[in-house]
């Protein structure tokens, strides 16, 4: 009932956090995942394990180069 995904809304890709309550309520979107987007590059693909202390996903720093990134908790 959770959602992470990039999307381009404010000009440059950036990682999103949606939610919902209960499978058949709407998704409400939370926003963008300031922690996990910067100024200037691209972030996408962001993967989270099932227990959902890690995080990957992809980002070209502003260089067009992706580098993969590892975020826990």
């Amino acid at each position: 009932r959770e959602m992470w995904f990039a999307s381009n809304r404010d000009g440059s890709n950036d990682i999103y956090y949606a939610h919902r309550d209960a499978v058949a309520d709407p998704w409400i979107l939370d926003g963008k995942v300031d922690e996990l987007s910067t100024d200037g590059a691209d972030e996408s693909d962001p993967w989270v394990s099932p227990d959902s202390h890690r995080m990957v996903f992809a980002s070209d720093n502003g260089n067009g180069d992706n580098d993969l990134y590892v975020s826990t908790r």
